[in-house]
């Protein structure tokens, strides 16, 4: 009934009666079931409180961290950064559709120094600037090595936004607060004088934020590109499965070149997306293209295909295609062409014939097929988008009618 031959319908039931005979038993399977089924309902129907239930559970892996983290923003739920006054030790779900990083997520953190956070600001209320923070948490945490990643990672952005200028000024303001004597009146007289320094770049503050959380929260330099994301059907790094031919949004964090037997360059890039990292081997062939192309800090469009490395063992990309993501986005338009399919329509000489005239006029606007009988939206891969032309529009009506063609 679902179009499969009987011989190999046969061959699967017997993969599946071969493995009952050393596989679960049915309580431990029927365990799994219920418990995958809980699991799903709740991802669909509430992902902010799944996702914070998720994240608390692999704090300490942050490799999933960054994954569900990836998974979480795709479902609309909003990251928040870690918050010297909002904060606790792990992920907080503060509203239904919001999580917040915890202190205990900032790389060389102590517990024992966040809880005696938490428990001053319970005792005494929110904290006014960073200055009341120092002045009123314990003499042995004012230590720039325990003090300075709070700052860089943003949990200070509520009082002061400006994270170089603190960070700067961070061992000028712990010596006042030693030489004040804890007078407070005598800690105003040394103020320090402030002179505005520049801010940190967007890259600087990624990898900062990467450096102490292991995730880019200002935005990972990939998430700009979602027009090209959509339609080229970008797939993410956690998504990869070996042997498969993908496209990539990726962004450089090192080029390693080596010579082949042979002499010729190739190199490995390394980099990664919002979701993971990976590593990619662009071959002499390539690369001799596109060496000048790129840089590290670029986020490149690839495509290639997905292998298990005999190195060691993880996946990597073989890429044959390599793009600034800029100049694709740019090349980009709104535009769609909607094509309805009558049930008439729906054979296989007539689809053969639209695909093939698909193809004859190449372009960068997506093409979607509305199927009438069932409803079912399909869009093209990315190799049939077309140009919006009069020959093809006429063409197309030709082949499905005037009314079955909508460019817009």
């Amino acid at each position: 009934a679902q179009g499969y031959q009987a011989a190999k319908a046969n061959q699967v039931y017997d993969y599946i009666e071969r493995f009952a005979d050393y596989g679960f038993n049915r309580a431990h399977a029927f365990a799994y079931s219920f418990v995958g089924f809980q699991m799903g309902f709740l991802k669909v129907h509430y992902p902010g409180p799944f996702f914070a239930a998720l994240l608390r559970s692999t704090k300490s892996n942050p490799a999933k961290v960054k994954e569900y983290l990836a998974e979480a923003k795709k479902r609309g739920i909003s990251i928040l950064p870690p918050d010297i006054n909002q904060s606790s030790y792990g992920f907080v779900l503060t509203q239904i559709n919001q999580i917040r990083f915890g202190l205990g997520s900032i790389k060389g953190i102590r517990r024992d120094f966040i809880a005696a956070i938490v428990e001053e600001r319970k005792s005494s209320g929110p904290f006014t600037s960073l200055d009341n923070f120092l002045y009123r948490i314990d003499s042995k945490w004012r230590k720039q090595d325990l003090l300075l990643p709070l700052i860089e990672v943003g949990a200070f952005d509520t009082l002061d936004p400006k994270r170089r200028q603190l960070a700067s000024e961070l061992e000028g303001k712990i010596q006042n607060i030693q030489y004040s004597g804890g007078s407070l009146d005598l800690l105003d007289l040394m103020t320090l004088k402030v002179h505005d320094i520049r801010e940190y770049t967007l890259e600087e503050r990624l990898n900062l934020e990467e450096q102490y959380l292991g995730v880019y929260l200002s935005g990972h330099p990939a998430e700009k590109y979602q027009l090209l994301a959509q339609r080229l059907q970008i797939v993410s790094i956690t998504e990869l499965v070996p042997e498969e031919k993908v496209r990539l949004l990726f962004y450089v964090r090192n080029i390693r070149e080596i010579r082949t037997k042979k002499g010729d360059l190739m190199a490995f890039v390394e980099g990664n997306d919002p979701s993971g990292e990976l590593s990619v081997t662009l071959f002499p062939d390539l690369y001799r293209w596109v060496r000048q192309t790129f840089q590290i800090g670029d986020v490149l469009y690839l495509e290639g295909k997905v292998e298990v490395s005999k190195y060691n063992g993880e996946l990597q990309l073989i890429a044959n295609e390599l793009n600034q993501a800029e100049v694709l986005q740019q090349q980009m338009t709104e535009e769609t062409c909607y094509l309805r399919i009558s049930p008439e329509q729906e054979n296989p000489a007539q689809m053969a014939t639209l695909y093939q005239l698909i193809q004859e006029h190449p372009g960068a606007i997506p093409v979607i097929l509305v199927y009438v009988k069932s409803g079912v939206k399909k869009i093209l891969s990315p190799e049939y988008m077309v140009e919006n032309t009069e020959e093809l529009q006429e063409e197309l009506r030709q082949l499905l009618g005037s009314a079955n063609v909508v460019f817009k």
